[in-house]
């Protein structure tokens, strides 16, 4: 219990009210702040949250939509809601409303047990009697082990459930080859941070990494013997099976109009028939005849416009075409046109 608030709650004046800076006295309405412990009149508190209110609703909800409206305790400035506005006088405990004034208790007490849960949580109540300030810390003791659990379990009070024995922690950690090398400590015992010599994913190749490492994949290209004997796997450093030969089953010619079931050895013939494939200017399709490869550029024509778009022309579609005409757009000067060429 904070001794200063104690001593002041024995005397006939409990301090001084910080709103009104007038003496509490004994037979006064009083509201105590949850953080500081802190006593102030009432009706001063009760004002002192509705000049906050007042102050809050100034405020423009266009640069502050939504804006909660708040109290603040004048010493420590804990903030409340609007909602847990001081209405009542209640004994410190909170058990009892206008607390008679009695000669053998301290002031603004009932006299009945505390009961609220001590902090940090327990389990278990305050069992001293109402008063003001912090609850003690719990009298009760139990049979507690160390962090590390390694340590025969020591007589603590109930509010340190957990102590250091001084000893290696030792426990496993996540990776399961290795254990904690801390000191007995409180919480997770964190990552591994042990280096070995980890391979990647293809075994080809390996290098130190921390234990906890993900798997890592080389730059090789794997070039395992496939299924169908002919071919290697080209794919990059890889886990499980290379899979089948991709040139295994039906294939089709380049540009993808007959099917051939045949060896993975031999190659698919051109279907000497039209590519039809789109071009790169999205509007004609390839006119050439199945091949590989790429189809190459558009030579259809087309008319295009040129880029100050004050002339056209017939040019080939894959073309940009750029007019002889000069720039009459007026310089920033004002004054001169900028008679540049367009392109």
């Amino acid at each position: 219990m904070d001794g200063e608030v104690l001593k002041a709650a024995m005397t006939s004046a409990g301090g001084s009210c910080l709103v009104c800076l007038s003496s509490i006295k004994r037979t006064d309405a009083v509201w105590s702040c949850s953080q500081c412990y802190c006593l102030f009149h009432l009706q001063c508190i009760q004002q002192w949250a509705r000049d906050g209110e007042r102050q809050l609703s100034l405020l423009s909800p266009e640069l502050f939509p939504g804006q909660e409206v708040l109290w603040s305790c004048p010493k420590c400035r804990l903030e409340h809601p609007m909602n847990l506005f001081p209405k009542t006088y209640f004994c410190f405990c909170g058990k009892h409303t206008d607390p008679p004034v009695d000669l053998w208790l301290l002031p603004h007490t009932c006299g009945e047990i505390c009961g609220k849960p001590l902090q940090p949580e327990c389990g278990h109540s305050c069992v001293s009697l109402c008063h003001p300030g912090p609850c003690p810390p719990c009298p009760k003791t139990l049979n507690v082990s160390c962090h590390c659990g390694r340590s025969p379990a020591m007589v603590k009070r109930c509010g340190v459930r957990g102590w250091m024995c001084g000893r290696v922690c030792g426990r496993e950690l996540d990776c399961g080859l290795h254990s904690c090398e801390q000191r007995c400590h409180d919480g997770q015992c964190g990552e591994c941070g042990e280096m070995i010599e980890q391979s990647c994913v293809c075994g080809r190749e390996s290098k130190q990494l921390g234990c906890t490492a993900p798997p890592w994949q080389c730059s090789q290209v794997c070039g395992e013997l496939l299924s169908c004997g002919c071919h290697s796997c080209q794919r990059v450093c890889h886990s499980g099976p290379c899979g089948g030969c991709p040139r295994s089953g039906t294939r089709t010619c380049p540009c993808g109009k007959t099917e051939h079931d045949i060896p993975c050895t031999e190659e698919v013939a051109t279907c000497k028939d039209t590519c039809g494939k789109d071009l790169l200017c999205s509007q004609h399709k390839c006119m050439r005849p199945c091949h590989y490869g790429p189809c190459g550029q558009c030579l259809q024509m087309a008319v295009r416009g040129c880029r100050c778009g004050k002339k056209e022309k017939q040019v080939t579609c894959s073309s940009e075409y750029l007019c002889e005409a000069k720039c009459s757009r007026m310089r920033q000067c004002g004054r001169h046109q900028c008679r540049r060429k367009v392109r």
